[in-house]
């Protein structure tokens, strides 16, 4: 009993893992994700990724005596390349968002419409901080 027990909890602990590994999210199950949703974690990940070139460029330069200037000039390109995917994935779900809403009204898909509503809060969000990235750039 003890080892079925045990066992137990190693699958559930390996599925939590799992899930969160690849979605980002506490769970059992990994749960379905639109098409912005991945966009918006993929843009989420850039972000961060070109957060983490520019302070690594900058500790680098300061031990070194060195020039960050090229490595920042590059993290502001990825920036404004990403603030261009964005502002087309923010377009892309207001428009989706609107469309929602008309079916929502007719009485369906009320989860999607959260789904989305949650998406846009989280593309602003991630709006902002890239606005706050690419003020610290300058």
């Amino acid at each position: 009993m003890r080892i079925l027990i045990t066992a137990a909890l190693i699958v559930v602990t390996g599925l939590v893992a799992f899930t969160y590994l690849s979605t980002g999210e506490a769970g059992l199950w990994p749960r379905r994700q639109s098409t912005e949703e991945i966009r918006l974690r993929t843009l989420e990940k850039q972000l961060e990724r070109a957060r983490r070139q520019v302070a690594q460029a900058r500790r680098t330069a300061g031990q070194a005596g060195a020039d960050a200037s090229t490595a920042v000039a590059a993290a502001q390109r990825e920036a404004e390349r990403l603030a261009r995917e964005l502002e087309s994935l923010l377009a892309e779900l207001r428009r989706s968002a609107q469309e929602q809403a008309a079916e929502a009204r007719a009485g369906a898909h009320r989860r999607l419409e959260q789904a989305r509503t949650k998406a846009m809060e989280r593309a602003e969000k991630l709006r902002r901080a890239l606005q706050a990235f690419q003020r610290e750039l300058q």
